[in-house]
């Protein structure tokens, strides 16, 4: 049996306006993981199907969205996506797992929706 696809998912980076930022939070932490070529990677320590948390709503500006991560959200991975471009924030907890010490990392790339919203006349807030 196929999965639902709530409405939201099918709108998530597909590229059309009106833009929208959708704030999900998940009880789920990271650990570094080495790879063959010497890189880095992040990922979950646990697999992600189990994990509390969801969607935490449904904004118009970017602004609002993060209002509500440092409102709202409480769980330790936290990331904004938005119609335009996908994935533009996201917050996560990284632990050790040979000693067990904690960081917090975060990323944040809003340059292409901020440049398609003002190339199409539009404000980026």
């Amino acid at each position: 049996m196929k999965p639902k696809t709530k409405s939201y998912q099918k709108t998530i980076g597909d590229g059309k306006l009106p833009n929208f930022y959708w704030v999900f939070h998940y009880d789920e932490k990271m650990k570094r993981i080495k790879n063959e070529d010497g890189s880095i990677s992040i990922e979950p320590i646990e697999a992600g199907e189990n994990a509390t948390g969801g969607c935490l709503g449904r904004f118009k500006t970017y602004r609002e969205a993060r209002t509500c991560v440092d409102r709202d959200a409480f769980y330790s991975h936290i990331f904004i996506e938005d119609r335009l471009s996908g994935q533009v924030f996201e917050s996560y907890c990284v632990v050790c797992e040979c000693c067990g010490h904690v960081e917090w990392e975060s990323f944040e790339d809003t340059t292409y929706t901020k440049e398609e919203l003002e190339a199409k006349g539009l404000k980026f807030e």
